[in-house]
């Protein structure tokens, strides 16, 4: 059997991968709302401060406490995917003026 004519018989990423591609996604998508402490920080991704809260937050109760608890209280919010629909470029994007319809002139 020729390999460069049965690529999707034998590429097995297609079948049964499906829950895996979603945990990277649904990680990123924590990640990137994660992110918005630091981005929002004086100090950007260096500061003291958020860096000390995601450590308390985050690293020290581990898997003493389910993990959606430990990412709202070191948000300080509910957990939000727009920061992740921001990245990957589908996210909330400012509101364009429709463009004017023809005048009485045009006719």
């Amino acid at each position: 059997m020729d390999p460069s004519t049965t690529f999707v018989s034998y590429f097995g990423h297609l079948n049964g991968y499906d829950a895996g591609y979603y945990g990277y996604a649904w990680a990123d998508a924590i990640a990137a709302d994660m992110a918005t402490v630091f981005e929002k920080a004086k100090e950007g991704y260096l500061d003291k401060q958020a860096g000390m809260k995601l450590r308390h937050e985050i690293y020290e109760p581990g898997d003493s406490r389910d993990a959606n608890v430990s990412i709202e209280k070191f948000l300080g919010r509910k957990q939000s995917t727009q920061p992740f629909l921001k990245k990957i470029g589908i996210g909330a994007q400012q509101k364009r003026e429709a463009p004017a319809g023809p005048t009485h002139k045009d006719r």
